[in-house]
């Protein structure tokens, strides 16, 4: 009866947004494997954890991370202002982007893996809010705005690539696996755009 805000690729974890919080199930359980405050925000995978947020009040989440194979969450932190993106690479670090109150500046920070530590990793102005993330296998981040513009950078924050995608707020992005191109879904559709050279 509840709105489902996100299913993982397999289609064995679901995000469920019950109305007063945000439970993440796995599939074959009739209860959640975690349970936290808040509307869903953002969701994350690789092939052992899931990451995801939830808007607990105004400007106050939690970024929780479970591990698949026990259902058990192995981090939770509540921070502030965050943006709703999150996304995860495939050793497990975890990306998120953050507004400095008081300032026009994208705060982008890392989750390590191992430490479970978060670092700022840089920060950037940028038009707009931001609305989804992805990072390709070589490093690169999309980062769609509220704006519907696209912002491609590098982790150190050096843009390679700035344009406008659409008209409304991007809604989500994806690379390709070669990282040549970049797919950008908005209310008006899926667009997909070339961001790198070939390389013949």
């Amino acid at each position: 009866p509840y709105r489902i805000a996100n299913i993982n690729r397999s289609g064995e974890w679901a995000l469920i947004d019950n109305g007063t919080g945000t439970d993440l199930y796995s599939k074959g359980k009739k209860l959640p494997q975690e349970s936290v405050k808040g509307s869903a925000q953002g969701f994350a995978e690789n092939a052992n954890l899931i990451v995801f947020s939830a808007l607990e009040n105004e400007n106050s989440y939690t970024i929780t991370v479970v591990d698949k194979t026990s259902g058990n969450a192995i981090y939770q932190k509540k921070d502030y202002f965050l943006y709703k993106p999150v996304v995860m690479g495939a050793d497990g670090s975890i990306y998120y982007t953050q507004k400095e109150f008081g300032r026009n500046q994208t705060v982008f920070n890392l989750i390590d893996p191992k430490t479970l530590q978060i670092s700022e990793i840089t920060r950037v102005s940028l038009p707009a809010a931001t609305t989804a993330m992805t990072l390709s296998a070589s490093g690169l981040f999309g980062v769609g705005l509220g704006d519907g513009s696209v912002v491609v950078m590098t982790k150190d924050g050096g843009q390679s690539a700035s344009f406008q995608a659409a008209t409304s707020p991007i809604e989500g992005l994806s690379f390709s696996p070669d990282g040549r191109f970049l797919a950008v879904a908005s209310a008006e559709g899926v667009r997909i755009f070339s961001i790198l050279p070939s390389s013949k």
